[in-house]
């Protein structure tokens, strides 16, 4: 009876410190981004998503739950969950951009309770609260919570899932069943990317369902099944109308045409790949934990070595079959795999596989430790690498400068992050100063928003076509203030597509002229690419080929403080 007593008191303590390092984590980047994000721009995703979310909360508001229903259910090809919630939060705050980005604070808090659940499905006891600091100090996991795009929520969405199924037992347990399927249905619809990780997460399922033979197979069966339909509704009641657009989107940004844009030379599967897949890991989460990770998984192989040599082969693979950990192991190995067979290794697409990692290292160290100096050692490492995730993310000090090493194994890494690493492209054009650290001055951040909102105000209601793809001043931008000053959009803002369309006089001529763009009065040209994404077709060019499609210039233009002018240029043939 004591001992039952003394275990519910040590629960109850190890809960009272999640609740306390989740608020802590969700305190820390609310402080940070009322302090360097108030007032400040958004890059060209945030802009778009921010978008999304306003246009569903003003069909919310101006014409009730069905026409909600209606903007999110509508024709895309992004998913719909992270503008869905910040939507639903607007009708709560206001539109106010921090709202939005409260929901992926939220999420990533989130993260850090659902690695403390896996943890402990995995048999880690007391000593679950370790991966949950160590996901709540990543600096990936703090980066791109500070940033409005889907990374979080879909990292939160695959963790929770491996929780729960976890948490099943081999789904004898219905309640945790039917969330594993409900979480598993949303991963699609919080990123779409998802997709490609799924089949390897429904294998490592169905070897941790039935590993340990068929005892009490048809419960299991019966709950699988009930799960598998849970997750398939789920998933289609967005991909259902949406599928076909996904499909495409995903083939030719993953392999097809608009690949080539992120190739680096390691596209395909190989070890070329595998390696540049690691490396980017490396990037995310700094060097600290990437060499945390990566000890704990070499002292893995080992201890399945050793396993081996005493019990033989076919032992150690059925006991490792049989983990708990299983699904979660599948899963990392899908992301790997998925990721090393593309050149477009996305923006935070390997998130969601981080939690996971950081639980599976723990619990590997965990195992190894045996002794009381050796549990020390492991539980001071921890609280090291959670410092050196931590202190640069605060944004208060000389260590938010990016600090890089080179080792002679694993070449160059960040042993630090600076704290706004997912906005430095704002501020710098991609090209951060090591002197210059975010915010922007108020004043000079106002003159983009001044320009961003003449240009929305310009072309409200107007279709037009944007002959350049600028990191500060694009078709996102200009949808976002529309939507914002709840003025009539654009009904086509159609941006120039480098892959697309030829870079010479005649290609953007022919872009001008045909399809959709023959009726457009209105196009708007910047003077400068060096503030573009490359590839990009050069001013000259463009200018050349919009006279040989009868525009002309005007009078109208907007100057960013960085000296970058735009210019609306009208058809000659339009009223």
């Amino acid at each position: 009876m004591n001992a039952v007593l003394h275990a519910m008191k040590n629960s109850r303590f190890d809960f009272v410190l999640l609740v306390t390092l989740v608020l802590a984590f969700a305190s820390f980047n609310a402080l940070w981004l009322w302090h360097f994000q108030r007032g400040q721009l958004l890059d060209i995703d945030e802009a778009g998503y921010i978008g999304f979310a306003v246009a569903d909360y003003q069909s919310l508001a101006h014409g009730g739950i069905l026409a909600f229903i209606r903007t999110v259910e509508a024709p895309s090809i992004q998913a719909p969950l992270t503008t869905l919630l910040a939507g639903l939060a607007f009708a709560f705050t206001g539109v106010h951009i921090l709202s939005a980005f409260g929901v992926v604070v939220l999420a990533g808090a989130g993260c850090v309770a659902a690695a403390f659940f896996l943890a402990r499905a995995f048999g880690m006891g007391r000593l679950s609260l370790a991966p949950a600091l160590l996901v709540a100090s990543c600096p990936l996991i703090l980066n791109f919570s500070r940033d409005f795009q889907f990374s979080i929520p879909t990292t939160f969405v695959v963790t929770a899932s491996l929780a729960c199924l976890a948490n099943s037992q081999r789904m004898t347990r219905p309640g945790w069943s039917v969330l594993y399927g409900v979480f598993l249905g949303l991963m699609p619809l919080s990123r779409t990317m998802t997709l490609a990780f799924i089949p390897a997460l429904l294998a490592g399922t169905l070897v941790y369902v039935y590993a340990e033979g068929l005892t009490r197979w048809r419960w299991k069966t019966l709950w699988l099944t009930v799960s598998s339909l849970t997750a398939l509704l789920v998933a289609l009641s967005w991909l259902g109308p949406n599928g076909k657009y996904v499909f495409h989107y995903l083939t030719s940004y993953g392999y097809g045409s608009h690949a080539a844009e992120y190739d680096h030379g390691e596209l395909g599967i190989g070890l070329l790949s595998l390696i540049f897949t690691f490396k980017m890991l490396g990037e995310y989460v700094c060097l600290p934990q990437f060499l945390f990770i990566v000890v704990a998984f070499v002292m893995g192989v080992f201890l399945l070595i050793r396993v081996s040599a005493k019990n033989g082969l076919i032992y150690a693979g059925a006991a490792l079959l049989r983990t708990p950990a299983i699904p979660a192991v599948a899963f990392i190995s899908g992301v790997v795999l998925a990721l090393s067979s593309t050149a477009n290794k996305g923006n935070g697409f390997i998130a969601p596989a981080v939690p996971a990692m950081l639980v599976l290292a723990c619990m590997l160290l965990q195992r190894a430790c045996l002794t009381s100096f050796s549990r020390a050692l492991y539980i001071t490492a921890v609280a090291l690498v959670a410092a050196f995730g931590v202190v640069p993310a605060s944004g208060l000090s000389e260590l938010t400068q990016p600090i890089r090493v080179t080792l002679p194994v694993f070449g160059n890494f960040k042993l630090t992050s600076p704290a706004a690493h997912v906005r430095n492209y704002v501020m710098n054009d991609q090209s951060p100063k090591a002197n210059e650290i975010w915010p922007m001055p108020t004043a000079k951040s106002q003159q983009y928003v001044n320009s961003f909102k003449a240009a929305a105000e310009y072309l409200h209601g107007n279709s037009a076509a944007i002959g350049f793809r600028g990191l500060l001043f694009n078709v996102n931008e200009i949808i976002l203030y529309q939507e914002m000053q709840d003025i009539p959009r654009s009904p086509a803002l159609f941006q120039i597509d480098p892959v697309a369309v030829a870079a010479t006089r005649a290609g953007v001529s022919s872009w001008l002229t045909k399809g959709p763009l023959a009726s457009v009065c209105y196009l708007v040209l910047s003077n400068d690419v060096a503030h573009q994404f490359p590839p990009a077709i050069p001013s000259s060019v463009v200018e050349e080929g919009a006279q040989d499609a009868k525009f002309n210039s005007s009078d109208t233009t907007w100057t960013l403080p960085d000296g970058e002018i735009f210019t609306v240029w009208q058809r000659a043939d339009c009223k």
